[in-house]
């Protein structure tokens, strides 16, 4: 008896955790938050290959010292 009461109530709470989904499978990839752009920041490449970053040069007054912070 226990054994037939421990299996309906794994069942019911598998059943119960597997309906509280709401994948309507209508999500499209422009509809995901990439964040903010980084103005003067692009990378590219190819999916599971190094990505290629490029930074267009900015303030050229300011510059890190060898530690790499800016002075303040």
């Amino acid at each position: 008896m226990r054994r037939l009461l421990a299996l309906l109530m794994a069942s019911l709470l598998l059943f119960a955790t597997a309906a509280c989904g709401n994948d309507s499978g209508k999500t499209k990839a422009a509809d995901v938050d990439l964040g903010e752009k980084i103005s003067g920041l692009s990378v590219s490449g190819a999916f599971g290959a190094e990505p290629k970053v490029t930074v267009e040069a900015r303030d050229q007054g300011r510059q890190a010292d060898d530690a790499g912070d800016l002075p303040g």
